[in-house]
């Protein structure tokens, strides 16, 4: 039961982030700067939201549950790599500390870097985004 609630999770975190990114789009075709970082934030938080509630346990899901957290953090400090990744850093570590305190496992420096990998592949796709459609930071 725990898997399927997790699955459905997940399609309703992807179905919000490809309306937030098609919105990001739609206005900074017109020019929207404004609304386009009001959308950045709002997929950062719910970035975190979704990597506090999802549990996966394929290094696949492990990666790709970090991208959208450094894809819209990467806007939302202003194109900081370093931030960025430290957030998404700091994110992973009290995750591995939270689930040791909690449920007893052990801390998993793979399950770090597997997140750090994620964070930089969202900070390269994030990146390429905003230099192809010349967006400026606000």
């Amino acid at each position: 039961m725990k898997n399927l609630l997790s699955l459905d999770l997940s399609i309703i975190f992807i179905l919000i982030f490809m309306y937030i990114f098609l919105r990001i789009l739609i206005n900074t075709k017109h020019n929207n700067t404004f609304i386009v970082k009001e959308l950045f934030l709002v997929g950062f938080v719910i970035s975190v939201l979704m990597v506090l509630t999802l549990n996966t346990s394929s290094s696949f899901g492990k990666v790709l549950l970090f991208v959208p957290l450094s894809f819209f953090s990467f806007y939302c400090f202003e194109g900081s790599t370093k931030d960025t990744l430290l957030t998404c850093f700091l994110l992973a570590v009290i995750i591995q500390v939270a689930l040791s305190v909690i449920f007893g496992t052990v801390f998993s420096i793979s399950n770090i870097a597997l997140n750090m990998i994620g964070g930089l592949i969202g900070v390269f796709m994030s990146n390429s985004l905003i230099e192809k459609i010349n967006l400026r930071f606000c």
